[in-house]
């Protein structure tokens, strides 16, 4: 169980990812592909806000745009990538949108799996759609510039608005 602050009842922050990292490394024993994990912190707003669950299949392909979970310093991350690293596909550049620098290179190795579903309260909003097929690499493309930021920003906006209208909240 989460360790809770006695004065509002909320789990911390850090028992969150603790918890997070324990269920991902659980569930990564079964057969099952695909885990829902708990969004703590703010580093993908306005797109991922804490409290949000995303669900998580493992991929080992990824490109420009896809939000991606990988683990850095024992805690488990879900970003952007926004580009490959020096090395090419063997790391990898990610960034949160709310972040005005990317990431350390991620090695291939600590990538973990793309988002592929975003649920917020009891509605679940798939983000492997069309939709979110176009519009991620763009913002992703916008990360990598501090001259596009202007322009990430935006679509960030336009996403958030159509994610809260489709998600209720």
């Amino acid at each position: 169980m989460a360790d809770t602050d006695p004065s509002n009842g909320v789990a911390s922050s850090e028992s969150l990812r603790q918890q997070a990292l324990a269920l991902w490394q659980a569930q990564g024993m079964m057969q099952n592909n695909s885990h829902w994990l708990p969004i703590v912190g703010n580093s993908m707003l306005p797109l991922l806000r804490e409290g949000d669950q995303v669900l998580v299949a493992r991929r080992r392909h990824f490109v420009i745009g896809d939000l991606v979970l990988f683990l850095q310093r024992e805690q488990l991350i879900v970003h952007r990538v926004v580009g490959s690293g020096p090395t090419g596909a063997s790391t990898w550049i990610t960034q949160g949108d709310n972040c005005c620098a990317p990431d350390r290179p991620v090695p291939a190795m600590q990538m973990l799996g793309k988002v592929i579903a975003i649920r917020r309260g009891s509605i679940v909003h798939k983000v492997d759609s069309w939709w979110w097929r176009w519009v991620n690499p763009l913002i992703g493309c916008c990360a990598s510039s501090m001259v596009y930021r202007p322009m990430q920003q935006l679509l960030l906006r336009i996403c958030a608005r159509y994610l809260r209208r489709v998600l209720k909240g």
